[in-house]
């Protein structure tokens, strides 16, 4: 009994096939007169299956594009910020890894203070002042004159000399104590310095442009861990590059090595960050470097900067006065 129930059902699925073959081929030898009604229900029975299909496709490829975007964008930006946070963090270690050798190598060459000193207070102190980069119709509007007419009417007129240079602009001026030739950054990388300075606001001459020039000094990768390496003088092509001159032949100097401010004159603690070295190349019979580098910070996307500024530490005038009474 159980074995014959697999056959009837085998049967009759033969059976219904054999029917919907010749009911097909009936259709096919069928004039179209005959065929045409049928054709037609066939299709209007299947219509609002098949736009309802159509519906439901186009929605998810319109949806799935759009949530993989969205859910790739966010990982991209939190990558982004993770590697700069890490950037930032390994050029901070290699700055304090490279002082950490320059001072073994002076102790080393010098000789151990026989006594235990302590720490002065410094007579001045870097102070950052934050400040935004003009563009777009705010720039267009202050270099017409338009948002300083009032000030005009009242006596006071921003510098020509802003009112006309091409360079960027900066929304702080000699109001707050900006004077031409103070470095600014953006964050920890050197972004160029203050070329002219108006009554509220001031020119960025940035580390491309041909007119700047500043020391620079290398910082390499060694067995025995980063070291300081060759000075030069960074300057800028009026390109995306800048060039680092100076450097002896006899230097060691790679792609890859990284480039900071040379200055060491006791008013910041570590020095900034200019960018990489991309090409290093030595001429047959030369005797210097030829260096390109390439800036870490990109002006076109910077929005804020910071403009340093010196002035005398506060606690020491302080103390002259209470030691005068």
């Amino acid at each position: 009994m159980r074995s014959s129930r697999p056959s009837r059902w085998f049967d009759a699925n033969w059976l219904v096939l054999l029917l919907v073959c010749a009911a097909g081929l009936g259709l096919i030898a069928a004039p179209p007169r005959v065929t045409e009604p049928v054709r037609l229900s066939v299709r209007d029975s299947i219509v609002p299956g098949w736009k309802l299909i159509q519906t439901v496709t186009q929605r998810a490829r319109q949806l799935v594009p759009s949530v993989s975007t969205v859910d790739r964008s966010d990982e991209v930006l939190a990558l982004n910020s993770d590697l700069v946070e890490w950037k930032q963090t390994a050029r901070q270690l290699q700055i304090q890894n490279a002082l950490l050798h320059e001072q073994l190598e002076r102790v080393r060459r010098e000789g151990a203070a026989p006594y235990r000193a302590t720490a002065g207070k410094p007579l001045l102190i870097p102070e950052l002042l934050s400040a935004s980069l003009l563009g777009g119709r705010p720039l267009t509007l202050w270099r017409s004159g338009v948002l300083i007419d009032l000030g005009r009417r009242g006596g006071v007129a921003e510098s020509a000399l802003v009112l006309e240079d091409k360079r960027r602009l900066i929304d702080q001026g000699r109001d707050v104590g900006v004077v031409s030739e103070q470095p600014v950054y953006a964050g920890r990388c050197v972004m160029g310095r203050v070329a002219h300075v108006g009554q509220f606001s001031s020119t960025l001459l940035p580390v491309t442009d041909r007119s700047y020039r500043a020391g620079a000094r290398i910082i390499r990768r060694t067995e025995q861990g980063y070291r300081f390496g060759a000075k030069g003088v960074l300057e800028g092509t009026g390109k995306s590059l800048c060039r680092l001159k100076f450097i002896d032949a006899a230097e060691p100097i790679s792609v890859g090595d990284d480039v900071y401010t040379a200055g060491r004159d006791g008013t910041l603690p570590y020095p900034l960050y200019y960018g990489k070295i991309v090409r290093a190349e030595l001429p047959p019979g030369a005797l210097k470097w030829v260096i390109d580098v390439r800036p870490a910070a990109d002006l076109s996307r910077q929005r804020t900067v910071q403009i340093l500024r010196i002035r005398v530490n506060p606690l020491r005038v302080a103390g002259r006065g209470a030691s005068d009474q």
